[in-house]
């Protein structure tokens, strides 16, 4: 199978991409606060992605897995077995997590973002 390359997203989707060594009670419960804050995903065009050392999973569920290590050994820096890459519309790391981070501190992060103030005036109708 072919390499993800996550520059297709770019200008269209931010990607929040989870990184585990293995799935632990962290990663669980990571999941579990995005899978209750699907709506808040979406409304900033935000799709999450599991990166394993030689698996990748797309989306929340995790139907779609595909052998892969590309975007694992791209972006994996911490040692520890769980950290949460935030790349922004423009293809560019903007945040990193290594803890279990409330959906709502991310979308603080993301909605101080001009990309995201900006769709957030044109929503608006300002």
């Amino acid at each position: 199978m072919k390499a993800q390359d996550l520059s297709k997203h770019q200008w269209e989707n931010r990607i929040l991409v989870l990184m585990i060594d293995q799935e632990t009670d962290i990663y669980q419960k990571q999941m579990k606060f995005l899978q209750d804050h699907e709506d808040g995903l979406k409304d900033r065009k935000l799709l999450v992605y599991t990166a394993r050392a030689n698996q990748l999973s797309i989306g929340l569920k995790e139907k779609n897995t595909i052998p892969d290590s590309s975007i694992y050994n791209n972006y994996k820096k911490n040692n520890g077995n769980f950290e949460m890459i935030l790349i922004g519309l423009d293809g560019s790391v903007k945040e990193r997590y290594k803890a279990v981070t409330k959906p709502d501190d991310i979308f603080k992060t993301i909605d101080k973002m001009p990309m995201r103030r900006a769709e957030m005036r044109r929503d608006k109708g300002w």
